[in-house]
């Protein structure tokens, strides 16, 4: 939380545990933490190839991309992937 900002880092539910709707009562917690703050969203830190996740905030319509984070690659660092970002692709 950042004054009427909240982040929200991870959220993870273990895999017996999933489809019961816990990540979503934590979600809703968070995003009543953000209202008590006086923020109307929640900010999320989620990797581009995390689908599941993506699709799980989809859904509460969180479809608004806030800032992509660059680096470099590190030293013999194995990138397999590729994600596009409007007109630049970014491997990831």
């Amino acid at each position: 939380v950042d004054d009427d900002t909240v982040w929200l880092e991870s959220i993870y539910v273990v895999p017996a545990m999933r489809r019961m709707g816990l990540a979503t009562e934590l979600f809703r917690t968070v995003e009543e933490l953000a209202v008590v703050c006086g923020g109307d969203t929640v900010y999320n830190y989620v990797h581009p190839n995390n689908h599941p996740m993506i699709a799980f905030l989809k859904r509460y319509g969180y479809d608004v991309l806030n800032l992509i984070e660059v680096r470099k690659a590190y030293k013999d660092e194995n990138l397999a992937d590729t994600v596009q970002v409007g007109e630049h692709p970014f491997r990831y």
